[in-house]
């Protein structure tokens, strides 16, 4: 299972414990695009190494550069964004902070 796949499952486990700042969300149902994932096939504690929310840590540095070369990032970036906040992980070569920022901006 790659390390994307895993992510959701892990994300879809925090996801009911928490009030989501979306009216309507909804479960993106193709994950087609995460087979060309660069994180594909690689631990998923990258990703989630204290929750990506540490910037300068070793892990979530790690996993940032990963996502640099992602043919997908936008893909993931997207699909991140969908989910009830609050958000964990480095998921699109953003942090929860970054992604925030990112929601915000979009408004």
């Amino acid at each position: 299972m790659g390390a994307v796949a895993t992510c959701v499952g892990l994300l879809m486990q925090k996801v009911n414990d928490f009030g989501s700042v979306h009216t309507q969300w909804q479960r993106a149902t193709d994950f087609q695009w995460t087979i060309d994932a660069e994180c594909y096939g690689k631990p998923a504690q990258w990703w989630f190494a204290g929750d990506g929310r540490n910037e300068q840590s070793k892990t979530t540095q790690r996993a940032l550069r990963v996502c640099e070369c992602c043919t997908v990032r936008a893909d993931c970036l997207e699909y991140a964004l969908s989910f009830p906040f609050p958000w964990i992980g480095v998921f699109g070569g953003m942090t929860p902070q970054q992604r925030h920022k990112e929601a915000v901006r979009r408004v």
